[in-house]
């Protein structure tokens, strides 16, 4: 017999904080205000700086992150039954600690965003407020959660728009399609998330409760021809965007690439989620290579408006999401 490995306590918080701050998704958050201020440098005469693009990572990774703690803060009571080994509810993490730690995730992306300008620290306050009340309040209501979640994306977004000193007003109709692009794909894999719940209501057993199976497996059918079509429409829409709202040949067939590389990554990711037979167990693969395809579409529309080395580092963004997902599956 082998000799049990020495549990290192160190490592077991270090994997709980990360897996708290929900660390395999908070560059996806990154990309999406690198993406707003990649499009609105690109009707600018300024142009985006590092230190814009630094700045501007440390208050949407830190208000995602925040998000996340206040999230399973607010869920303790619920995940102490369904999520016991979880950071909370396992006590690795004390939610005092936890409290700490999101009021300063959020006091350091409101700093960072005042350093950007007013109309960068609105936006970032805006998110805020929306991240609690998603968190507290909304996300009881799957339609209002979906729709809470959708908006703080796309906040998000406006957060690089900010901090150019664009505004939506002034953008064509293309850019503003942008955003709510983003949202869109938000929006649905919230509500796919919603299906995650059904193994709560059988006790965390990862079976349907009885009575619920017939609508679980109707559920199920629809979240696949639903994905389908999600993939589909993101493909159309960027290509679309690519053939209406780009500078030069260049950016369009580096954004097409940028398109497929999508498509292809996250479709077979999302596929390998939907081919789960029990509800949750689909809702929970695909939520996770849900929001990591963010990024992907986040690197279509900065290659597409000229930001190639930006793109290419949210395409990073999406391996090390996805790394970092596998690194912490089941720690």
């Amino acid at each position: 017999m082998e000799p049990d490995l020495p549990v290192n306590p160190s490592l077991i918080r270090l994997r709980a904080l990360l897996r708290l701050v929900r660390a395999q998704n908070l560059l996806t958050a990154v990309a999406d205000s690198w993406a707003g201020l990649i499009v609105a440098a690109a009707g600018s005469t300024s142009t985006a700086r590092w230190h814009e693009f630094g700045r501007l990572a440390l208050v949407s990774a830190g208000m995602y992150a925040a998000g996340a703690v206040l999230n399973d803060l607010a869920d303790l009571d619920i995940d102490r039954v369904a999520h016991p080994d979880r950071a909370l509810p396992s006590g690795v993490v004390r939610p005092r600690t936890a409290f700490v730690l999101a009021v300063s995730l959020l006091v350091v992306a409101l700093v960072a965003a005042a350093s950007l300008g007013m109309s960068t620290m609105i936006v970032a306050a805006t998110v805020g407020a929306i991240v609690v009340a998603y968190d507290f309040a909304a996300k009881k209501v799957r339609v209002a959660g979906a729709v809470t979640m959708a908006l703080a994306r796309f906040g998000n977004f406006s957060l690089g728009l900010a901090a150019m000193g664009s505004a939506f007003p002034k953008l064509s109709g293309p850019g503003l399609a942008l955003p709510l692009l983003v949202a869109l794909h938000v929006f649905i894999v919230t509500l796919v998330s919603y299906f995650e719940d059904l193994r709560d209501s059988a006790g965390g057993s990862g079976e349907v409760a009885p009575g619920r199976m017939s609508g679980a497996r109707r559920g199920l059918l629809g979240m696949r021809g639903g994905f389908l079509c999600l993939l589909l429409g993101c493909d159309a829409a960027c290509i679309g965007l690519v053939r209406f709202a780009l500078p030069t040949n260049f950016a369009a067939t580096l954004a097409l690439a940028m398109v497929l590389l999508f498509v292809g990554v996250a479709g077979i990711r999302l596929i390998a989620a939907m081919s789960a037979s029990v509800p949750h167990r689909a809702a929970a693969g695909y939520v996770v290579a849900g929001v990591q395809a963010v990024a992907g579409i986040d690197a279509a529309i900065a290659a597409a408006f000229g930001g190639a080395s930006v793109a290419v580092a949210m395409l990073v963004f999406f391996v090390v999401g996805i790394l970092t997902s596998e690194a912490l599956k089941g720690a």
